[in-house]
């Protein structure tokens, strides 16, 4: 008997960086070599500036990438921002050509990836491709709106943000409606973006963690604290620069120094480290467990932004204990006092800090008590089985809806 062929997966990112940095991107790949893992055919079609890696099981579609354009065209597009951004005009007829090829699950990934909507549900019309999947990483109208109506930008990032709001809301809903299958990271999003149907499924993370990876005794690490993460997107920065400006006495005072290293703008960086010369802010690393060595605590000072966070993950993963505001930890099996320092806000983390940093069989309490927590509720594998079931149409009801 014939065996049959693998099921053909191709997914549209937009922009593609490799290797992955940032938790979207990190958690994009981890999803797509689940797959494969499963014996599932992936392509992914985006612009880059890097090359395909030799020898990857994924077979990736790169086109040179181009500029951003500016923002004062691309603001009156009907597309949000993020998307109007790209260079679609390049884009779409090479992903035209490219739906050609029959598919048959094409997923278009972060809401970012709105523009490729109406080509592929063309190509679906047309007998071209089987299904196609919106595999989102939060509510992201739910983020924006948030992000508008509590965070404190300028008058000018403020309305920006509040002229596009409508456009994300938008598209959000266009991908929904469009779409046959939804996948979430999280259990409230999943709640939130299912309008009712069995149709959205909760694609957990797994652990990306280099196994047997496992930090010193908080007593061998330096006095300080780290703050790890991409830090491109502005209001990831702004929850950073709030951190710092109500922890530049009583920290410095404490004598307990601040490690940060993440992806960010040149500027932003000169910035930071004249603003907060007590800081040490490394900027991109090619590795950013590099700094977890580096301190006793991370800090996650993320009162806005929303979703799920895979540097956490890592963290528990690594052995850092940690210190959030419980807003952070959506979607973690994790407990405020039980398995993580907590605080309402960034003064409370500072307090958390303070009363924290010398009680080291404390911090690496916490360090176990959170691994012990997440240790069976992560799982690239068991994902990936998952989003493979309901590729050939096998998965149930009940694991749509888990």
């Amino acid at each position: 008997m014939d065996q049959e062929p693998a099921p053909r997966a191709l997914w549209v990112l937009s922009e593609i960086e490799l290797p992955p940095h940032g938790g979207s991107a990190v958690y994009t790949r981890g999803l797509m070599d689940a797959l494969v893992r499963q014996g599932v055919s992936v392509s992914a079609f985006g612009i880059s500036r890097s090359t395909a890696p030799h020898g990857s099981a994924i077979d990736w579609r790169l086109v040179a990438a181009q500029r951003r354009r500016g923002v004062l065209l691309p603001a009156f597009s009907r597309l949000p921002l993020m998307s109007a951004r790209l260079p679609v005009r390049m884009m779409r007829p090479q992903l035209v050509e490219l739906l050609g090829e029959r598919w048959n699950v094409v997923i278009i990934s972060h809401i970012m990836s709105v523009w490729a909507l109406k080509p592929v549900l063309r190509a679906k019309a047309e007998g071209l491709i089987g299904d196609v999947w919106y595999a989102a990483q939060n509510d992201e109208a739910r983020v924006w709106k948030e992000s508008l109506e509590l965070g404190t930008s300028s008058w000018v990032e403020r309305l920006a943000r509040a002229w596009d709001l409508p456009k994300v809301q938008r598209a959000q809903q266009r991908l929904l409606s469009g779409v046959s299958i939804v996948t979430t990271i999280t259990e409230s999003d999943r709640a939130a973006l299912s309008q009712g149907s069995k149709r959205t499924v909760v694609a957990s993370p797994g652990v990306s963690t280099p196994p047997g990876r496992w930090l010193r005794p908080a007593a061998a690490r330096p006095r300080a604290v780290v703050i790890a993460g991409s830090l491109t997107w502005r209001l990831k920065l702004k929850n950073l620069e709030e951190f710092l400006r109500s922890a530049s006495t009583s920290l410095q005072n404490s004598e307990i120094g601040v490690v940060i290293a993440g992806k960010m703008q040149q500027a932003d960086m000169l910035q930071l480290r004249a603003q907060y010369p007590w800081a040490d802010v490394r900027g991109e690393l090619d590795d950013l467990r590099s700094i977890y060595d580096l301190g006793r605590l991370a800090v996650v000072p993320e009162a806005l932004g929303g979703g799920f966070k895979l540097k956490i993950l890592d963290y528990v993963y690594s052995g850092l204990a940690i210190v959030s505001m419980p807003c952070a930890m959506e979607g973690l099996p994790l407990v405020a006092d039980k398995h993580y320092a907590g605080g309402s806000d960034a003064g409370a983390l500072i307090q958390s800090v303070i009363e924290l940093i010398d009680d080291c069989d404390r911090i690496d309490a916490l360090a176990h008590s959170a691994r012990s927590a997440c240790e069976e509720a992560f799982d690239w594998d068991r994902t990936g089985s998952l989003l493979a079931g309901l590729m050939g149409g096998h998965a149930t009801k009940e694991e749509m809806s888990s």
